[in-house]
């Protein structure tokens, strides 16, 4: 191969988002290296035909409200007190503009064919290395007498626990859509398929996050679907079985999830006595402190409150740690001495910093979402909608470059190819 025609080849379309599928569960340098070369080809080859769209079309895709989301951010510096964390947001949303701008103006003559089949299975394989890793270093950690070395953030090295298992739930529901595919008839590659989503599954029981378990219901939920058509081969019913049976069992001998959804009950049954217990990082040892849905439901309130005062416009970008901890001293309702949160919940982050204006732009994102979800009977693009939904209700994942590159590059994946093409 000549030099040109290898530069050309590892320049593609199909080699860069391979990339940066692989390089999502990795680490965040190599995600922001592949994304800048992303936007780097666009704007070399951009010209007077990207921009030749139907505009009816265009305002019913979701990527333009991403981009709207950016933008309310950007013009929120105009009014916020804190200049410098929010420009520190507008570093980390980056890609909400970026690759939504790439994906939406593109020139299709200049567009390499892409097999979306291949990205799905290079973010499988970058998600199944840092598995490995964080196995291996929990063994270590384990050896060392830190008896819940696998469980929740001793084993999500790198990824707090919500984003990991977040991941995981997208490749478990591209798993289950491809191993019910009619064009997928081989048993040996349906037996390692099952094979690997009882590993991954497995993991995401074992980080106990509340809003991964939650998303690992709903693709068992998924699945029940797929085993009740009446046309599917009895072999794939009972090999997909299997994977349940085997799941109960697993959750039976770890218990430390069912644990961590009880204290969770206790807490909203009880909000003022209700403790938690949270692993000593220096002696793993456990001890007392507010539960993680206590504090939520503690961080709510102020935040709630806080919003009340500034309901349109908010308080600007970068606001939110600090107005919440003002209304915490306000209201004598601290959820915690030591550290200062975020929302914990992006749709009150959204409204403290952008108001309901910018609230609404993430409403029209999941409302076209949908839309186009229907429209196509789109179940994978179906199944990402409601992993963000779900996990936009108990974290801020749109402050997080983790986050962040999840829902704008695979918000292109399934927006841009249609479920049969997938």
């Amino acid at each position: 191969m000549k030099p040109n025609q290898f530069l050309k080849y590892i320049f593609s379309d199909q080699i860069l988002l391979a990339a940066l599928a692989l390089a999502l569960p990795l680490h965040r340098i190599p995600t922001s290296i592949i994304t800048a070369l992303i936007f780097i080809k666009w704007l070399i080859q951009l010209n007077k035909d990207s921009f030749r769209i139907q505009w009816k079309e265009l305002f019913s895709n979701p990527l333009l409200y991403l981009i709207l989301y950016y933008l309310l951010q950007l013009i929120s510096l105009s009014y916020t007190s804190f200049m410098q964390n929010g420009l520190l947001e507008l570093q980390t949303k980056l890609s909400f503009l970026l690759l939504p701008l790439v994906f939406l103006f593109r020139n299709n003559k200049t567009q390499s064919k892409i097999d979306y089949h291949l990205i799905f299975k290079a973010f499988i394989v970058g998600l199944v290395i840092h598995l490995f890793f964080s196995l291996g270093t929990s063994f270590q950690d384990y050896q060392n007498g830190i008896s819940r070395a696998f469980y929740y953030s001793w084993l999500g090295k790198g990824f707090h626990p919500t984003y990991y298992s977040l991941y995981l739930n997208l490749a478990l529901s591209y798993l289950i859509v491809t191993f019910f595919d009619k064009k997928q008839s081989r048993l040996r590659q349906s037996s390692g398929m099952a094979v690997l989503f009882t590993f991954l599954a497995s993991m995401i029981i074992l980080l106990s996050s509340k809003a991964g378990l939650i998303g690992l219901g709903s693709n068992l939920l998924l699945g029940i679907y797929f085993m009740l058509r009446p046309t599917l081969k009895l072999k794939k019913k009972l090999i997909f079985f299997s994977t349940y049976m085997f799941l109960f069992v697993f959750i039976q001998l770890f218990p430390y999830s069912l644990q961590r959804f009880a204290l969770a009950g206790k807490a909203i049954t009880n909000t003022t006595n209700t403790t938690g217990k949270t692993n000593d990082k220096t002696t793993g040892k456990t001890t007392s402190r507010p539960g993680s849905t206590q504090s939520r439901i503690i961080i709510w309130n102020n935040a709630l409150d806080a919003i009340k005062l500034k309901p349109i416009l908010g308080y600007g970008a970068g606001s939110t740690k600090a107005v919440i901890h003002q209304t915490e001293i306000k209201n004598s309702n601290i959820a915690s001495n030591t550290t200062t949160y975020d929302a914990h919940n992006q749709f009150l982050q959204t409204l403290i910093c952008t108001g309901l204006i910018g609230l609404l732009s993430i409403i029209l994102f999941f409302i076209s979402g949908f839309g186009h979800t229907i429209r196509y009977q789109h179940i994978i693009l179906l199944m990402f909608l409601l992993l963000c939904f779900e996990n936009l209700l108990f974290e801020s994942i749109m402050e997080r470059q983790v986050g962040v590159s999840f829902i704008a590059f695979f918000g292109f994946l399934f927006i841009d190819k249609k479920e049969q093409e997938l």
